[in-house]
């Protein structure tokens, strides 16, 4: 056959001059060894060799086609800002691993975590975010999962008026931003979950400007990859959120619990919004949701930003088989 019998064709895939007339056909065996993962609930894609499933809201998870390693991402939903000159709020806490172990026939109870209403009431506290779970059952034993809320950004008490106080920020997975004083004393940032996020960041009061009052504000919002910024009137009178973390286990890099933004009298708080989180504002921008990002103080007389809601995901590794061709 010569040279020729080494060489395919484009057009039928088999040797030139190859004597029979059926020749190569191609074969394709795929071994899905943890295709048989299910869940109640949620989203359900393949991302290239990868399993991956995101919860959004509370559902079930097993796997039935036998044990497998996971990376699982867990967060809580974010708390909301403070109310006049208040606080940003904390950004829900972050818990991360690449090696979570699923047991088949074991079930996984997902929770997610609401973030805290936005916060109507005058000079009032925002509202701290709820927990996310993962829960597994039916053995204690097992490795569950806790994802704390964020906390609250702080509001102005004016029972003193008008000597205001600020209020200190609340304590979560990340902390809230503590609010500012007119003229008074500023509110301290909330602390964090060890390992889940950082605190929130000072407000700024008389302590800091006497002379200018109306600069002082809220601090910012602890994230889960740094802390809320604190105040440091007049020359920024309000404080940043905290950055959030990225992560592309949903297949996508996406960045997730960034703390909220506070607010001034005459300024807003700067924050990531690439992470989640609100800026503060007339009112203040709630967190994104399935982020947990915080809500962004707000300015009198109008509400803070809400808290984002919470996430969890999933991401396992299908198992792949051999490709090639046989003759007929």
């Amino acid at each position: 056959m010569g040279d020729t019998a080494k060489q395919f064709s484009l057009q039928n895939f088999r040797p030139e001059g190859f004597a029979y007339p059926i020749g190569l056909s191609s074969f394709n065996i795929v071994t899905v060894a943890n295709a048989a993962a299910t869940s109640n609930g949620g989203t359900q894609t393949i991302d290239g060799t990868n399993g991956v499933h995101t919860f959004t809201s509370s559902a079930v998870f097993s796997a039935n086609g036998g044990n497998m390693s996971c990376e699982v991402l867990v967060i809580g939903g974010g708390g909301s800002g403070g109310e006049g000159r208040g606080g940003g709020g904390g950004a829900g806490g972050l818990v991360y691993t690449n090696s979570y172990f699923i047991e088949n026939s074991f079930f996984y109870s997902v929770t997610i975590g609401g973030g805290g209403a936005a916060q109507t009431s005058t000079n009032a506290n925002g509202n701290k975010g709820s927990n996310t779970t993962v829960i597994v059952s039916p053995s204690p034993s097992r490795s569950n999962i806790f994802a704390e809320g964020g906390g609250y950004g702080g509001g102005i008490d004016s029972t003193g008026a008008p000597t205001f106080i600020g209020r200190p920020g609340g304590p979560g997975g990340s902390g809230g931003g503590g609010s500012g004083g007119i003229p008074g004393i500023s509110g301290i940032g909330g602390s964090a979950n060890t390992g889940q996020g950082f605190s929130g960041g000072r407000g700024a009061g008389s302590d800091f400007n006497p002379a200018a009052p109306n600069t002082s504000g809220g601090g910012g919002g602890g994230g889960a990859g740094g802390a809320g910024g604190p105040t440091t009137a007049p020359a920024n009178p309000v404080g940043p959120g905290g950055i959030g973390l990225f992560y592309s286990i949903s297949g996508s890099n996406t960045g997730y619990a960034g703390g909220g933004g506070g607010v001034s009298d005459s300024a807003i708080g700067p924050t990531s919004p690439s992470f989640g989180g609100g800026a503060g504002g007339s009112p203040g921008v709630a967190g994104t949701a399935n982020r947990g990002g915080g809500g962004g103080g707000g300015r009198f007389p109008n509400p803070s930003g809400a808290g984002g809601s919470g996430v969890v995901i999933i991401r396992y590794i299908l198992e792949q088989g051999t490709s090639g061709y046989i003759i007929n």
